[in-house]
């Protein structure tokens, strides 16, 4: 055979032989280099642990607190109302002779707002004063007669019907009499009046619209969640433009309004003095009963996840979050309720922490918030 033809395979054998040792210490060397490799991750010791675990705490700043006894308030938003509103109508026709008073004009009760001509009334009066008089003599004629038997019961009962008319027919004049002069019912404000002299008035016209502001009123109305704490004679302050006035409830509806659920009131203030007039918008101030609470800054309250008022405090190094009821707010703090008496509230740090968190906490003594 030809050296040439032989070269070939040759060639191959010995590629082959190098391959497969090549592959053979490959394999030994990469398995060797993963045994010797060392770990990547270092290891990590017990107290080394513990010390990142609690250098990893959040630290936040909470206050103890007691709670205090205090007076609940409830404020609403009322209105002021008359004591008394009624309006003055005319009892007799005829032509208005006498004015004597103007709108806006205070009056005692029974003070004469205007009068009405009275002089065919006080002959008619005359007249049936004589017609009276007569009808009496007629009765004891006919009396006498009959105690003779010279006339019979019937005519005797004639005689007594026509003095009864008689005097009957005398009061009606009287009393049209008295209704010449219109009077005021009670004392109080000429808060409508436009008669004037020589007018002519009818039966029922209106003559003036009076008002009695004192005592004056406040009406609101009190949430059907506060229905219960809310009694007749609790103390309320009431604020009108300002100015501040004392009263009592005086009046509780027994039946909630149809539309907002809510129980109508009437505050009735001590001793106004100065004129209130109605319908002025009023913030009213009720004094409930005592409870106690913890007074807090608001910017210390949150919503929780259910949309309610929360706040968070500590029990031991864990935060809590309370549903909490705010019972009474001043111009810096609020008063809440829902906690326990002695509470460890956090002041400083609440909002990077949520309720369940173990923290690092600085315990504050103090006064309430």
């Amino acid at each position: 055979m030809d050296f040439s033809n032989k070269l070939g395979p040759i060639i191959a054998i010995g590629m082959g032989v190098i391959a497969t040792i090549w592959l053979f210490s490959g394999e030994h060397g990469i398995v060797q280099a993963q045994t010797d490799e060392p770990s990547s991750k270092p290891r990590v010791s017990t107290i080394d642990t513990e010390q990142s675990s609690t250098k990893s705490l959040f630290k936040v700043s909470a206050k103890e607190q007691h709670a205090q006894w205090i007076s609940q308030t409830l404020r609403l938003s009322g209105y002021t109302i008359a004591n008394t509103t009624l309006t003055v109508n005319s009892q007799l026709a005829g032509r208005v002779t006498d004015v004597l008073i103007k709108k806006g004009d205070r009056v005692n009760a029974d003070q004469t707002l205007i009068k009405i001509d009275d002089r065919s009334l006080q002959k008619n009066i005359l007249q049936a004063r004589a017609l009276l008089k007569q009808r009496s003599l007629e009765l004891e004629g006919v009396k006498r007669l009959t105690d003779q038997r010279l006339t019979s019961k019937v005519s005797l009962a004639t005689a007594e019907a026509a003095l009864a008319s008689a005097r009957a027919d005398l009061a009606d004049l009287e009393i049209d009499l008295e209704n010449s002069q219109v009077l005021a019912p009670f004392s109080g404000i000429v808060n409508e009046f436009s008669i004037q002299p020589n007018q002519w008035l009818s039966v029922g016209d209106q003559v003036a619209m009076m008002v009695d502001v004192t005592p004056m009123k406040i009406a609101a109305q009190v949430p059907q969640n506060y229905a219960r704490s809310v009694q007749l004679d609790s103390a309320a302050d009431v604020i009108i433009q300002d100015l501040k006035w004392h009263g009592k409830i005086s009046y509780m509806s027994s039946m909630a309004d149809s539309q907002t659920r809510a129980i109508p009131i009437e505050i009735t203030l001590d001793d106004t003095q100065e004129f209130i007039p109605s319908n002025l918008s009023a913030e009213i101030i009720l004094h409930l009963e005592k409870v106690k609470a913890h007074s807090v800054s608001p910017a210390l309250l949150s919503i929780n996840d259910s949309g309610q008022m929360s706040i968070k405090i500590l029990n031991g190094d864990r935060v809590e979050q309370h549903q909490v009821s705010i019972v009474r707010a001043e111009q810096d703090k609020v008063w809440i309720t829902g906690l326990e008496d002695r509470a460890f509230v956090i002041t400083a740090g609440q909002g990077f922490v949520k309720a369940g968190d173990h923290v690092d906490a600085e315990i504050i003594q103090g006064k309430q918030l």
